[in-house]
């Protein structure tokens, strides 16, 4: 538990660095984007969409949404004249038009969130015969086009018809009402289309927090011909293979799994001995060899040091011809892949520059590699350099600075708020997510609970001894005075679920809520 609520905490510290950062961010030259790039489709053409929560990439103001021409430099006739604060998914339709779910974060709960569709003509221009309504609350993070041309919505939302988490819009994007499937306690739907029109949904319970993979008939119908067993704590996002296969990918290692394989009818493929990992998947795409290639926040596969991105053979084994070269270790972590009409694997690095130590701001950019994992060359890669910091100068210690500091924590706001610990020797020590737990368990003071109870209760108070500080709840938006009706409404929750994907740790820190 406590583990958890000090993650959350970290959660919250990031949260904050990351409102300081777009003030510095304007200040600071920007190699790739200077903030997520969440979404990346490419045109028949070979030119490359990409949408997320950037204003700049390389110092050319975009907001949320670029295009870039096939070599990656920017494609400086596409800039859509369009209010938005980000772009969560964009899919290119056949016709060349540019389907987006666009988001306005109000503040981080979820009934304070609104998402609406919208398309552009290929010129970038607002696509007027398009009916975008009025949006959901909340958070469509995921867009499928069918062959008929009818767009699936899932994420987490409730829709003006009370559609809870997916809906399906006609082609002109008005609400169909021939699609008739309800989840009345649905809180997050990934859908995915088969090539016969059936579709795949994972989706989460929001009053048992439970995971469910189900099959639906085109008409929303459960198709009861599939059945899949469902697994404690593990959040599925399903990617259907060309064979009809689905690959589910897990927001976190189970029993150091985080990924499975499943027939077309639910039943595990036995076949996929994927083998074991130390960080959750955020993202895959498969070649048209049905190599699967994994990104995410790993750093081992099968114990194989592997930086954020991994390719499998079709049966599961690590593919050990694909080796990426070791630029991609700069950046920790592979927030999107797509892969081109040439087996060419686009990948959106995502984390913060380290270099001796230093941690400089988080910039997302985008790299092209070649099938054997080495870097295209002729695609113009947005990589900011690796800088060579100067050792801070001993003479220029302040030691009466240090010595009021002590035992704080401090957020660098013209650093990208990266975190300080203020040790009690006057010693500044980085908070990582490499290193949190270490800082807790090195610089903390041990104390039995006869002495703590000694001591007045601060602002960390817990009034209703639900295992949560009333500081903590506040944040959360919960009830301080009554464990019981915690998350009512599981707005706080959705909103980690959507940011983190790591709703089995919202689980475990509210199990008195649900």
């Amino acid at each position: 538990m406590k583990k958890i609520k000090i993650f959350l905490l970290f959660v919250l510290l990031m949260l904050i660095s990351f409102c300081f950062a777009n003030k510095s961010f304007a200040e600071t030259e920007i190699t790739g984007a200077n903030d997520y790039i969440d979404t990346i489709d490419i045109q028949s053409d070979g030119k490359i969409l990409i949408g997320g929560s950037f204003t700049l990439y390389n110092n050319t103001t975009r907001k949320g949404i670029l295009r870039l021409d096939s070599d990656g430099s920017i494609d400086k006739e596409f800039n859509p004249d369009i209010n938005i604060n980000a772009v969560q998914d964009l899919l290119i339709q056949s016709d060349g038009k540019i389907l987006l779910s666009v988001n306005d974060f109000i503040d981080d709960h979820l009934e304070n969130m609104h998402s609406k569709m919208m398309r552009l003509n290929s010129d970038g221009s607002i696509d007027t015969s398009f009916n975008s309504g009025g949006g959901v609350n909340g958070v469509i993070a995921k867009l499928n086009i069918q062959s008929d041309g009818k767009i699936l919505l899932g994420g987490f939302f409730v829709g003006p018809n009370n559609e809870n988490c997916i809906a399906r819009l006609n082609s002109d994007g008005s609400i169909d009402t021939s699609f008739n499937f309800e989840i009345n306690n649905g809180m997050t739907c990934f859908p995915r289309i088969q090539s016969d029109g059936k579709i795949i949904v994972s989706w989460v319970d929001r009053d048992s927090f439970k995971n469910h993979v189900i099959r639906l008939n085109s008409d929303g119908s459960i198709d009861t011909t599939f059945n899949f067993e469902e697994i404690e704590d593990f959040m599925p996002f399903p990617h259907i293979q060309s064979d009809g296969k689905i690959l589910l990918i897990g927001n976190v290692p189970i029993d150091g799994d985080s990924v499975i394989r499943i027939n077309s009818d639910g039943s595990i493929d036995t076949s996929f001995n994927p083998g074991t990992i130390d960080n959750w998947i955020q993202t895959v795409d498969i070649q048209s060899n049905g190599k699967i290639i994994l990104g995410g926040f790993f750093t081992l596969y099968n114990d194989v040091p592997k930086a954020g991105i991994v390719r499998l053979n079709i049966d599961g084994s690590i593919d050990t011809s694909f080796n990426p070269e070791t630029l991609i270790n700069v950046y920790k972590a592979t927030h999107n892949l797509k892969i081109d009409s040439n087996n060419k694997i686009l990948a959106v690095l995502r984390g913060g520059i380290v270099h001796d130590k230093h941690a400089y701001p988080i910039v997302s950019p985008i790299i092209r590699f070649n099938s054997d994992g080495s870097i295209d060359t002729s695609f113009s890669s947005a990589i900011a350099p690796t800088p060579t910091p100067e050792p801070p100068d001993p003479n220029q210690i302040d030691t009466i600075l240090s010595n009021n500091l002590k035992g704080k924590l401090l957020l660098a706001v013209e650093d990208h708020g990266r975190i300080w610990y203020i040790d009690m020797n006057g010693k500044r020590h980085e908070v990582t997510w490499d290193n949190l737990m270490d800082l807790f368990t090195s610089l903390s003071l041990g104390i039995t609970n006869e002495n703590l109870d000694k001591m007045a209760n601060g602002p960390n108070d817990d009034a209703d001894k639900d295992g949560l500080s009333d500081t903590d709840e506040a944040v959360y938006g919960t009830d301080i005075n009554n464990p019981n009706i915690d998350y009512t409404d599981q707005t706080s929750v959705a909103f980690m679920t959507v940011n983190y994907m790591r709703p089995q740790l919202i689980k475990k820190v509210f199990k008195n809520q649900f």
